[in-house]
C-alpha cells in the first residue's frame, strides 16, 4: 500500500507563494497567492484563513507549483484560474 502523501498546510503554501510571487515583482503578491490557492482547493480566501492547518493533496501541490511558475512569467491571473477577479 503506497503512503499517502501529506502535503504543505494552507499557511505554509501561502507563505511560500507569497515570497515566490514577491521574488518575482508581483505587486499583489500575498492577495494572488490567496486567490491561486484558493482557486486550487476551490474554496474561497475565508476558509484559508479559517483553516491554515488544511494540507494539499499531491494533486494540488503540483497544480499550484504549476500556477506559481506561470504567474512569475507574469501570465494574467485570470488566465490562470479562469475568473476574472
Amino acid at each position: 500500500m503506497a503512503a499517502k502523501y501529506d502535503g504543505p498546510a494552507v499557511e505554509t503554501s501561502l507563505r511560500g507563494a507569497n515570497l515566490q510571487l514577491r521574488a518575482a515583482g508581483i505587486e499583489s503578491a500575498a492577495l494572488e497567492a490567496e486567490l491561486l490557492i484558493a482557486h486550487v482547493l476551490e474554496v474561497d480566501r475565508a476558509h484559508l484563513l479559517a483553516h491554515p492547518e488544511q494540507r494539499l493533496t499531491a494533486a494540488q501541490h503540483l497544480e499550484l507549483t504549476s500556477l506559481l511558475e506561470r504567474r512569475t512569467t507574469y501570465e494574467p491571473l485570470a488566465y490562470l484560474t479562469g475568473r476574472r477577479w
